[in-house]
């Protein structure tokens, strides 16, 4: 059964940097993200290790400077060690939200829909990430979920 609930406002971090440049944006979100540390989760049976996490800027050919969410992910199964490729990550703009498991209703081209509710969780979203971009990218790992 579905949970109905009004949309949730805006977080802090949301606020802050809605109208902002990208720059400005891109550089807070991945201050925000560093701040979670080094976090080690199971989900499926496998467990995820961010043994590095910092926001680093770049700069490109053309002078233009980027900022980025940079990690380093420990990922093992049943006491084997998995790589993805070398467990280096960089992440730009990463979503600050997660789903908060309420619906809404929500009018989309005439048409009401149940639309999810989101709110702002970093530390939930950066393991949503981290898991949803191993599970793309080592299927193997998460193949017998359902038996």
């Amino acid at each position: 059964m579905k949970t109905y609930a009004p949309k949730p406002p805006k977080g802090p971090i949301s606020a802050l940097i809605e109208g902002k440049s990208k720059e400005f944006r891109y550089k807070k979100k991945a201050e925000e993200f560093a701040k979670v540390g080094k976090i080690t989760w199971v989900k499926d049976s496998v467990i995820f290790k961010v043994s590095e996490i910092e926001a680093r800027e770049v700069t490109k050919d053309n002078g233009e400077k980027t900022n980025f969410l940079y990690l380093k992910i420990d990922i093992r199964k049943g006491g084997i060690k998995y790589n993805l490729g070398d467990n280096k990550i960089q992440f730009v703009n990463p979503p600050l939200t997660v789903s908060n498991g309420t619906y809404r209703k929500k009018n989309i081209g005439g048409k009401e829909v149940d639309a999810f509710n989101f709110e702002e969780n970093v530390s939930e979203s950066l393991k949503l990430i981290i898991y949803n971009l191993c599970k793309s990218k080592m299927p193997e790992l998460f193949d017998n979920l359902n038996e």
